[in-house]
């Protein structure tokens, strides 16, 4: 179900034609920027030869739709270089009846094919109408001119009424759903495509209904947009009981400073009734919603990182359904917050009441974030298998390898990652069964484990705020910038105890009184060996201040030259350790110095949730908290390696295999989902590659670079 597009401008040099050894079918695509799905048919833009082309998903074998003359992909002229695709979405209003026809329930659902397909091009004021379900009739049929340039669009097909009535077999057990002959009209109200779209003139926009019964009679809908852009279109299903009104949702962005909002209309022909703004939180550039979302209980698993759900025996049962269009989601608008991280994923929202959605946590929702990079594509999978390793909760020395999941979103990113997220949920996937834990080792300067029964430090970690690092508690070390710098006496100012001022460039701002001072060169630090036993020399920080020419001055013990032993006579370097009262140094591999200790002491680092555990404490606890009991020796470490055993499902195709053919499939693009012959399937573009990539989503490796389930179209 494709749902939006992100363009993506790429170097010429990026854009050269795949080398690879891959089998695959060759369109000779060029500029593949998005997608739409229309039934069996996925459109894609070849924008720099003014084209689209088309995959045929059950062709068999899979092919592109062959021209007249059958040695050619067929060509669909459309608008100057096409960069983003939609189509009409197709709902069905059905109701559900008994095997004696009388009605108990009724509901909205998404029809995968599409009458129309629509064009746009970054800057244009062009759309291009392409005919979409019927491969003798694929072409443009219609070439729009709006008055300001197009910036997002969204189409409604024409709107079926059906009925399902129920199958039985001959003890009246009901074994499925069928629809009866004439049981599939279309709705007389709703029989025609409509498309909307956003065209900007200097720094407001206007939205426009076209019904294409009347394709040369667009109508400005009355709605006020002054000084925004419209970022973002979405048409949702339609209401059960109003046939005549349409429900519309609109991302805009500031043309004059980093705000926007979200919000969703009433529109009944060309009356436009604002309703609920969406609780996003801030700008949003792309939109998606989906159709119903249930999973049977004979086909769920409940994996570790489900959250416990139970019938009244006490058995798993699958998450409530879904109705069509319960949520929309939106990716956030990086661009419109200075922190890029700040704003950055994909955040849900209840579509009737713009509330944020909330997750199993009874919390509104964690953005799904892929890291530093930016989402590129979002499409919501639904009644999906995926290979995932889902270790029962029930029985946890047994693993599924294949789970159905209501409900997947799909987000490809800029930096070639591909994540798979809990839909339904509102989650990352946690694979992981494990939660967040931490071990540490004492070594000595020489690496050696100094092995103890005693515990020596108290620490304490937090499920979904503790991040995977390694911590350093260093017994009197150098400190950071001082572990060797210049030797330099001077006088001693006044104000400050009289001893040795040595005068240092360096940043002394950790520097505390009762730190010592050590001399030392390139063989290494003062030492002096009595009754042999070795340890440095060490000259007390009595004073510290800074200088007029903004430098310090340390004051330290008397350093006697005659009082040294000859090999330190000349040392010209010194480094200055922490001791006194705190003489622990605190590091991690990830963010360097982070203060100091003392024996006895606790060191809090503060922490922010990345997943909410099913308990939740607000303020978030710390990150890590560390609690020494005593000293240990000079030079001395405390190895501590924290682990969030946090492991969203994440995969990239492998790029550095030289027989897989995928080495230019580094940056994906837009996204839809397609079940083909009973196969869970994703297409994504990869302008990187003038290609799209065919996904099995039951056969890809987690947290691997894959080279199975993968079939390049060029």
């Amino acid at each position: 179900m494709k749902r939006f597009f992100l363009c993506l401008a790429l170097g010429a040099g990026l854009l050269s034609c795949s080398e690879s050894l891959t089998t695959r079918t060759s369109a000779g695509l060029a500029g593949t920027y998005d997608v739409a799905l229309a039934g069996r048919y996925l459109f894609v833009t070849s924008s720099d030869r003014n084209e689209l082309r088309v995959l045929d998903l059950e062709g068999s074998p899979r092919d592109f739709v062959r021209a007249p003359n059958p040695l050619e992909a067929l060509s669909i002229p459309v608008l100057d270089r096409p960069s983003n695709l939609t189509r009409d979405m197709v709902y069905a209003v059905e109701s559900l009846q008994h095997n004696d026809g009388t009605v108990f329930a009724r509901r909205v659902v998404q029809d995968a094919g599409a009458p129309l397909v629509y064009a746009r091009s970054f800057g244009s004021r062009q759309i291009s109408v392409i005919t979409a379900d019927d491969p003798s009739l694929f072409k443009e049929r219609q070439r729009l001119v709006g008055k300001g340039l197009i910036t997002a669009f969204a189409a409604r097909g024409p709107v079926h009424t059906r009925i399902q009535r129920q199958t039985v077999d001959s003890n009246g057990n009901v074994t499925g759903y069928e629809v009866p002959d004439g049981g599939d009209v279309i709705d007389p109200a709703r029989s025609s495509s409509v498309l909307y779209y956003a065209e900007q003139s200097g720094l407001n926009a206007k939205l426009y209904r076209l019904d294409m019964a009347h394709p040369d009679a667009p109508v400005a809908l009355d709605l006020a947009l002054a000084g925004s852009t419209v970022t973002a279109l979405l048409v949702l299903p339609p209401a059960l009981d109003q046939p005549g009104q349409e429900s519309l949702v609109i991302a805009t962005h500031s043309t004059t400073g980093s705000g926007g909002e979200t919000f969703r209309v009433e529109v009944n022909n060309t009356q436009v009734s604002r309703g609920v703004t969406y609780a996003f939180g801030a700008p949003v550039r792309a939109l998606a919603t989906h159709t119903l979302a249930e999973t049977s209980p004979t086909d769920w698993f409940e994996c570790s990182f489900d959250p416990e759900k139970r019938d009244t025996s006490g058995t798993p049962v699958p998450p409530d359904p879904l109705v069509t269009g319960q949520y929309v989601f939106g990716i956030l608008d990086e661009g419109a917050c200075g922190d890029q991280q700040s704003c950055s994923g994909v955040l849900a929202v209840d579509s009737v009441t713009g509330a944020h959605a909330l997750d199993p946590s009874g919390l509104p929702m964690l953005p799904i974030s892929v890291g530093t990079a930016l989402p590129t594509g979002l499409t919501l999978a639904e009644g999906v298998d995926v290979n995932m390793p889902c270790q029962l909760k029930n029985e946890p020395t047994r693993t599924v390898p294949i789970v159905r999941r209501p409900l997947v979103g799909i987000v490809p990113a800029s930096n070639g990652a591909i994540t798979l997220f809990d839909a339904v949920r509102m989650r990352q996937f946690d694979l992981d069964p494990l939660g967040a834990g931490v071990t540490y080792t004492l070594v000595n300067s020489a690496g050696t484990t100094l092995t103890t029964d005693v515990p020596e430090l108290t620490i304490s970690v937090q499920e979904g705020v503790t991040r995977t690092d390694t911590y350093r508690l260093l017994y009197e070390l150098g400190l950071p910038g001082l572990s060797s710098v210049a030797r330099s006496e001077v006088p001693c100012p006044s104000g400050i105890p009289q001893g040795t001022c040595l005068e240092l460039s360096a940043d002394t701002s950790q520097v505390e009184l009762g730190d010592v001072v050590v001399l030392r060169n390139t063989a290494g630090t003062c030492k002096l060996t009595v009754d042999s036993t070795t340890r440095e020399i060490d000259f007390k920080v009595l004073g510290k201040v800074a200088s007029a020419d903004g430098k310090t001055i340390l004051s330290v013990e008397t350093i006697n030259p005659a009082a040294l032993p000859a090999e330190c006579q000349e040392m010209s370097s010194l480094v200055v350790r922490a001791k006194g009262t705190r003489p622990f140094v605190i590091t991690s591999d990830s963010k360097g110095y982070l203060g100091r200790m003392g024996e006895g002491d606790t060191f809090e680092m503060a922490g922010t949730y990345y997943s909410h555990p099913v308990s939740v404490l607000d303020p978030a606890p710390k990150d890590i908290v560390i609690k020494t009991t005593r000293g240990v020796a000079r030079g001395d470490q405390y190895i501590i390696n924290a682990s969030s055993h946090y492991l969203p499902y994440i995969f990239t195709p492998d790029v550095t295999s030289t027989t897989a053919g995928l080495a230019t499939y580094r940056l994906p693009g837009a996204v839809v989902y397609s079940r083909v012959g009973g196969t869970d399937l994703a297409y994504i573009a990869y302008p990187s590659a003038d290609g799209i990539l065919q996904v099995s989503l039951e056969t890809i490796t987690d947290n691997a670079a894959n080279t199975t389930g993968l079939v390049p179209f060029e």
